[in-house]
Parts: C-alpha cells; structure tokens; sequence
C-alpha cells in the first residue's frame, strides 16, 4: 500500500512503483489497483500509465477495513460474522454439557474473543459499537450456558459464571496495551545519538559524577521505604515525593553509557512507575472500598506489558534494577489488604497477572527469589489466596514452585503459621 498527503506525490510514486517492477519482468495489475481518499472535497482519482484507477470508499488491509470517512461500521461487522463464524465451528466444544464451563471459558477466551477484537487497540470505539459487541458476546455466553431470554439471567450474572470480563473493558484495555507500546517506542526514538560509540560501562554520571546506576536506583527506591509505611495513608507531600524520585530515576537512566542497557531500562520504566503510583494509591483507600475506574484500566495495561516482556533474559534484569520484584509483591500485598476476595473478576485477573510476573521475574535469579521470601506479609498474603480463592491456585503454585527452589522459603512459612494451610503447595519441591 502506497500513502501520501499529496495527490499528485502519490501518483508519481505509484507511477514509479510500477516503472521498477517493469525493470525485473514483474507487471502491475491497474485494474485491481484501488484509490481511497479521506478528502470528501477532492474528485477523480489517479492514474497509471495513462489509466485511471478505480476510486473506492473502503478496502482491505492486514485484515482490516479501511473506510473513506473513517467510520467502523464496516470492520465491526466483518470482525461480529468473523467471530460468529468462529463460534459455530467451535459449537461442538462450547454446547457440550459434559465438558465444564470453565474450559467453555477458556475456549471462548483464546478463540473466539480474539477475533472479535483484532486490531482494535486502533478503533475510535463509540457507545455503539461497545453496545453491539456486547450483544454478541452475551448472546454466545448464554447460548454457550444453554440460557434464553425466558430464563431472566442478567449478563452481569453470566460473564461471572464464566469468569469472563465485559469485551467493552478488553477493548479499552487493548487501547492503553498499545499506548504504553507506544510511549516506549517513543522513548526509544528520542535518543540522542553521540558523534561516535559510547563505551559500555554500568556507570552513568549524575550531577557531574559518576554513579553505578544499579545502585544509585536500587538507594532511590529504597528511600520510599514501602514496607515500613504500608498502612499510613498516603499525603499530597508523599506523592510529589515519588514524583521526584522518578524524575531522579529518568536522569540516572538516561546518562547510563551502556546504549543497550539505556534503552531497556526506559522501556521498562513507564510500566514500573504506574506500578509505585498505583501501590501509593491503595494506600489512600479504606478497606472494602470501590477504586477509581482509572485503576483497573491503568494497572491492567501495566502489568499486562511487564508479563509480554519478563519473558526476555534482558528485560528481567533490568526490571530487577527497577525494583519491579518488591514493587509487585507489595502491589499484591495491598491488593489483598484494601479489596479482600470481591466478586469482580477484574480483581483476580490484575492478581493473577502479578503472580506471572513475579514468576517470570524471578527465574533463574536466587536473589530476587530470597527477597520475596523475607518480604513483609507477602507469603501469608500468597498462601491466604491460595486457600481462599481456588481460581487463582494454579497461577499462585507457579510463584511457590520458584520460591520452593530455596530451602528458606520452608522456615519462612513456619514463621508465619501457614504451615498446615500449605501442604498443598510443598510438595511441588519434593516432586
């Protein structure tokens, strides 16, 4: 696909297009070639050696719909028949009353939602179109559950009995997924490239001096002292003073000389830093209380992008530079703490999200693994959800199964009086 402000830019270059196929034996097809505008002012359309080419208002592209006035009409219907025609070859599995509707969940989730939402981290999604994604996916939930409308069950009713999540909250999740994709891609752009080749060094000079950036972080973060003030509510001045500390952190992380080592860490800082603001902003709200609709949103995305990339060696170790390990076991901590077990799946799912990241985080580093055993509460905290919340057990043993690896971890449990409420767990180290 050839694009360009320019009307008549774009027909040179698509004259020029087909000049060089000319030159290796290869031939443009012009009558299959289409010409979309978004100008509804401009006339006519461009042409190729002498022949004009058909002017369209929507095409194809990558799988998407692209429309002349920008509208989604088009895309939400492909992507609603895509998604139904997904579900009818699925109905085998999905209307069968002898498998359970947890794997019916799963199904839906990994097969048929997907294709409903592709691409749509990009849609200018309007109430409309949420309202109409929802119609089907309730439709399909319900169908999928044996249900009709005669039987009165809510929609809220169904999406938890499949521990589903509304697909309008998915979509505005996908959008902050590729905003925080885009905000790193952006760092990375605006680095400013030096007359020649940096030295590698963990140094970084900061203030005119220089600094070991592992432990020059490693001191700033240490200075908010999350631990200690858990359970003091948080004050205006606590805030500006995270606000600095990781303005502190971005100066360090810029003068690093390693360029390799400069650009991870600033594509890890934006989800680490949400992380802190979101664990300072726990601290203001009282028990059992409903968070801001902001929060979900926000972590969602933040814990999503750190899950994709602690997957990478590199990633993980700067993420421990950043302090990612103890800021999510506090993040869960407090989660527990402020909201208990509520009935809204949005919490287990930012729960169960932590404890793949932790788990990624800390593979194959003993150290990380060692300070979450000492961390305050996190293990009591861990081991209540594990006996509390059986949706979460399977997520909850993979952070055990890396902690078990240390002898440690058993003294630590008996410590905190958990030992017969983990029987369940131990054995994953003796197997």
């Amino acid at each position: 696909m050839l694009a360009c402000e320019d009307k008549a830019e774009l027909e040179r270059q698509a004259q020029a297009w087909c000049d060089r196929l000319a030159l290796f034996g290869l031939k443009l097809k012009v009558k299959k070639t289409e010409y979309l505008t978004t100008d509804v002012n401009e006339h006519g359309s461009i042409k190729i050696n002498g022949t004009e080419i058909s002017r369209v208002t929507s095409f194809k592209y990558l799988g998407s719909t692209v429309t002349s006035d920008g509208s989604l009409k088009l895309e939400v219907n492909a992507r609603v028949s895509a998604a139904w025609s997904k579900w009818r070859l699925l109905t085998g599995v999905l209307c069968d009353k002898t498998i359970p509707e947890y794997l019916k969940s799963k199904v839906y989730r990994a097969v048929v939602r997907p294709v409903a939402t592709y691409d749509a981290e990009c849609w200018p999604v309007t109430k409309e179109i949420e309202s109409r994604l929802s119609v089907m996916e309730t439709k399909m939930l319900s169908w999928t559950a044996g249900l009709t409308r005669l039987d009165r069950v809510r929609n809220e009713t169904i999406r938890r009995r499949f521990g589903v999540a509304s697909i309008a909250d998915k979509l505005r999740e996908a959008r902050l997924r590729w905003y925080v994709r885009l905000l790193a891609a952006m760092s990375d752009d605006e680095l400013d490239e030096g007359p020649g080749p940096i030295p590698s060094s963990s140094h970084a000079y900061f203030d005119g001096e220089a600094v070991d950036v592992e432990h020059t972080v490693s001191g700033l973060l240490a200075s908010l002292r999350l631990e200690e003030v858990r359970h003091q509510r948080t004050s205006d001045e606590d805030d500006e003073q995270l606000r600095v500390i990781h303005q502190k952190i971005h100066t360090v992380v810029l003068q690093d000389r390693d360029d390799a080592r400069r650009r991870r860490l600033r594509r890890a800082l934006p989800p680490s830093n949400c992380v802190r603001e979101q664990i300072f902003y726990l601290r203001r709200l009282p028990q059992n209380s409903a968070p801001a609709p902001s929060y979900y949103p926000r972590l969602f995305g933040a814990l999503d992008c750190i899950v994709k990339e602690s997957f990478d060696e590199e990633y993980r170790k700067v993420a421990i530079i950043l302090g990612l390990v103890e800021s999510l076991a506090e993040l869960l901590v407090l989660e527990l703490h402020v909201f208990e077990f509520p009935p809204r799946n949005e919490h287990r799912s930012l729960r169960k999200l932590i404890a793949n990241a932790l788990t990624n985080l800390t593979y194959g580093h003993a150290i990380s693994k060692r300070r979450l055993c000492f961390y305050s509460e996190f293990i009591p905290a861990v081991v209540r959800i594990l006996s509390e919340a059986k949706n979460l057990a399977q997520v909850i043993r993979q952070v055990f199964a890396r902690l078990s690896a240390l002898p440690l971890v058993d003294v630590v449990v008996y410590m905190c009086g958990w030992v017969g409420k983990t029987a369940g767990w131990t054995g994953i180290r003796r197997r």
